[in-house]
């Protein structure tokens, strides 16, 4: 039994790693300092009202409220499930009763809580063989000092491919902005350690898409598109697709825009350009309009 709790244990810092990367995704950048570097050093503990091993159908459950720690990390749920398949090796002298873990599954008000962030969702799926985990539930919130995180049906992190994606009247609250779309992809990049650095790599944020009709507010504007690419290098979001910029009560509507997070100023554009334009997808490259209210000085 303590080799399979044992096993366990180590799902779990797998686990507990992968929720990790999701919340840097959204919200810049953060050392790789956390569940994964403390997995040597720093025990896992673990607790439930109930723990359960089945032979027959090759799972582990922790039932009751059930909760990891590491450190100063936690993850709680009402159950932990973890599934075991036939380790797949060549050499016939290894044991067939050795097993790998396929899959971890975390039911019922699944919290994650770290000093600097904390996630929360009604399930949890982490795939060692996809190595995508995802978060479920009608309302799926990420906190952090950067801002915030809303979605409502899913929230994926693929780690094979860098890349987030969040389903489901999807709010992203940052310092500069809001945005809201039924979907918002993200991709990041790892970042090398300088010298001076202690750990291996960083994750900073690379790019994001919202798509499905997209509203980003802003402190001066509010625009609406069909869809919006965001590059945090260069800090500019393109709106592509029947765009509309209210600023008050004028209105500006084009084919196309872009909005400057660093200047904070937007603009419309006729869709010359086809950076922005997705293979197969049709944009109209027609004039841009705009309604204007003039204010009357009253006259002392």
């Amino acid at each position: 039994m303590s080799k399979k709790w044992g096993a366990k244990m180590q799902v779990f810092r797998k686990f507990c790693q992968f929720l990790r990367l999701i919340l840097v995704c959204f919200l810049g950048s953060v050392s790789q300092k956390g569940w994964a570097n403390d997995s040597d050093t720093v025990p896992i503990h673990i607790e439930a009202d109930q723990m359960n091993y089945d032979m027959k159908k090759d799972t582990a459950e922790a039932i009751g409220s059930a909760w990891a720690t590491q450190g100063d990390k936690k993850i709680e749920a009402d159950r932990f499930v973890v599934k075991f398949q036939e380790k797949k090796s060549s050499s016939p002298s290894l044991e067939k009763a050795s097993k790998d873990v396929e899959e971890i599954i975390a039911l019922g008000h699944v919290r994650l809580i770290s000093p600097s962030e904390e996630i929360t969702g009604a399930s949890a799926v982490y795939n060692l063989r996809t190595e995508i985990i995802t978060v479920f539930g009608e309302k799926i919130v990420l906190v952090s000092s950067k801002g915030s995180v809303e979605a409502h049906k899913s929230l994926s992190y693929d780690q094979k491919n860098q890349k987030v994606v969040a389903l489901g009247h999807v709010i992203v609250v940052s310092e500069s902005y809001e945005m809201r779309a039924p979907k918002i992809s993200v991709d990041f990049k790892k970042i090398a350690p300088s010298q001076n650095q202690k750990f291996q790599e960083s994750l900073t944020l690379n790019s994001m898409e919202a798509e499905g009709g997209v509203i980003l507010k802003t402190q001066s504007y509010i625009s609406e598109s069909d869809r919006a690419n965001y590059l945090a290098e260069t800090g500019m979001v393109d709106l592509v697709g029947n765009v509309k910029i209210t600023d008050g009560k004028n209105i500006f509507e084009g084919p196309c825009g872009e909005y400057n997070e660093k200047t904070g100023k937007s603009r419309l554009v006729t869709c010359l350009s086809k950076k922005s334009q997705k293979e197969g997808e049709v944009i109209s490259k027609g004039r841009v309009k705009a309604l204007l209210y003039a204010t009357k000085k009253k006259v002392s």
